[in-house]
């Protein structure tokens, strides 16, 4: 009776459990057996998934428990009259991105961060050659080396810091705790909201899941984690729950007549989700006869309504743009879908454009990628015939209204002082875009674009990583805008008072702003816009 891991023919490996009894056979000097050989892979699978879950959940759970002593770095020191590009070298050499000012090599006198850097250089104006202790924060925030991770972590969030230093019982600094490396663990136990998904057997089950990812998000959003993990999250969350949600209605309404493809467009196909989302997907399924027509529009559509009704149910709420699956009109076999495009792509009129730039950001979630590729093809064969499309693409994106802030305010005739950070973040997303499909990048995320941008040698270096800081500051003061809406009971939105950020990160902000005429510019230049 064992347990026995073989390899197929085919290279495959399976699990499998034997079972043999050993008969006497007086006739015979071999050794004569007989019995089962049960393929357990799934099985095994399984119990190997749930076991990691489980080790996940203690590991969770042990990290939080555990003394600060056990995950710190070694601390970084340097002379206060040191200049910031002495800094900036020494973070680089030392691999760090903190460092301690002393005084006298011996009086601890204030920490510098890479956060520090960018926002305080930035906001100031200063020059590199500038004194360190200009841009340090003090007086610095310690604790013991026995305080529990947990209480660390209160403590950062009370004073709003992501390093503390770290002393031992003689009052010697033994090293700094990074609040980035303890949620990067901790964010590990997304795959146990991702368990309780699968599991879940109503709507109701999955609604409380996702109430319950807010509680994983929201520390994530108050710490110097990157935006993209957090989306990436945000993301992976979702696909689960609309993966889980196709199997509850397939089985509750039979299975589908023939293949298709759910796909998720806008925000959600570029794995850009904030709190404040809403849905954007639709149905492709494979070409049918006439003869069969109604009974699989019949069914696709009843699919879709479920699906988006579901969804508006748990907490992803209809598209205010009607551009969902429960919309017959985006839920259509791939021939029509092709038409959709290649219409788009041929006559690059406003409302096409508009729709256009919402679809060109698809992505499968759930059924056959057969239908997303060859939509993929179609699209990269017409971008090369109609020149024109990519021509009236950054025509727009040249022509929006960029907007800008003046003496703390935002420059409008309605809202005084507000500023719509979707609007703001849109034009980086449309910039991405434009260039990422006239140089054939599939990637649909817009950081994603940048980079390949960048390692293509498509753009400049500094200017994607200017444009990449903007994109993050943006979208993090999205993410934390909503937060604070959430905990207000106020209703999520993109929209910012700038009356509620401090000078720093209005003169950032005011900064980040100012570029986007630049890269509108860039563009005008590249593709030869006239006005």
């Amino acid at each position: 009776n064992k347990i026995l891991k073989i390899q197929k023919k085919n290279n495959e490996f399976l699990m499998v459990s034997v079972t043999l009894v050993a008969f006497n056979n007086e006739n015979s000097k071999e050794l004569i057996c007989d019995g089962i050989i049960e393929d357990i892979t799934i099985q095994e699978n399984e119990k190997a998934e749930t076991n990691r879950l489980i080790a996940e959940l203690k590991l969770n759970s042990f990290i939080i428990e555990q003394p600060v002593k056990d995950f710190i770095s070694p601390q970084s020191t340097l002379d206060s009259d040191a200049t910031i590009t002495d800094v900036i070298k020494t973070l680089t050499i030392r691999k760090t991105d903190s460092i301690l000012l002393t005084k006298n090599e011996k009086d601890f006198i204030g920490i510098i961060t890479n956060n520090d850097i960018q926002k305080r250089v930035l906001s100031l104006n200063l020059h590199l050659e500038n004194p360190a202790y200009l841009i340090m924060s003090s007086p610095i925030t310690y604790t013991g080396e026995n305080t529990s991770v947990c209480e660390a972590l209160n403590l950062c969030d009370e004073k709003k810091i992501n390093h503390l230093v770290v002393k031992n019982d003689l009052n010697q600094i033994v090293g700094v705790l990074k609040t980035n490396d303890i949620y990067k663990n901790l964010k590990n136990s997304l795959s146990f909201y991702i368990n309780n998904v699968k599991k879940a057997l109503t709507n109701e089950e999955l609604k409380q899941s996702y109430k319950n990812l807010q509680l994983l998000i929201k520390p994530l959003i108050n710490s110097e984690i990157a935006v993209k993990n957090i989306t990436v999250i945000n993301s992976t969350f979702s696909d689960a729950v609309i993966k889980r949600v196709i199997e509850l209605t397939i089985k509750e309404i039979g299975e589908p007549p023939v293949a298709f493809s759910f796909i998720c467009l806008g925000s959600e196909g570029r794995k850009e989700e904030t709190l404040y989302t809403d849905q954007d997907n639709a149905i492709i399924f494979e070409d049918i006869s006439k003869e069969n027509e109604t009974v699989v529009y019949e069914y696709f559509n009843k699919l879709g309504e479920k699906i988006c009704n579901a969804l508006n149910f748990i907490g992803y709420s209809f598209c205010i743009g009607n551009i969902m699956a429960k919309n017959q009109q985006w839920c259509k076999p791939i021939s029509v879908w092709e038409k959709y495009f290649i219409n788009w792509l041929s006559t690059p009129e406003p409302q096409n454009l508009l729709e256009a730039t919402i679809f060109f950001d698809f992505r499968n979630i759930y059924g056959d990628e057969i239908f997303s590729d060859r939509l993929r093809n179609t699209i990269s064969h017409f971008i090369k015939e109609q020149p024109l499309f990519l021509y009236h693409l950054a025509y727009n994106s040249y022509n929006i209204k960029s907007q800008q802030i003046s003496s703390g305010s935002i420059m409008s005739d309605k809202n005084v002082d507000i500023i719509d950070l979707k609007s703001a973040v849109n034009f980086i997303v449309m910039f991405a875009r434009t260039y990422a499909l006239q140089n054939n990048i599939w990637s649909t995320n817009t950081i994603d674009r940048l980079y390949a941008l960048k390692t293509n040698q498509i753009i400049n270096a500094n200017t994607i990583d200017d444009i990449l800081f903007s994109y993050n500051y943006l979208m993090k003061l999205r993410f934390r805008n909503q937060i604070i809406q959430n905990d207000n009971n106020m209703p999520l939105s993109n929209t910012l008072s700038t009356k509620k950020l401090i000078e720093m990160e209005l003169s950032i902000l005011k900064k980040v702003l100012s570029l986007m005429p630049s890269y509108q510019n860039k563009i005008g230049v590249d593709f030869r816009i006239t006005t």
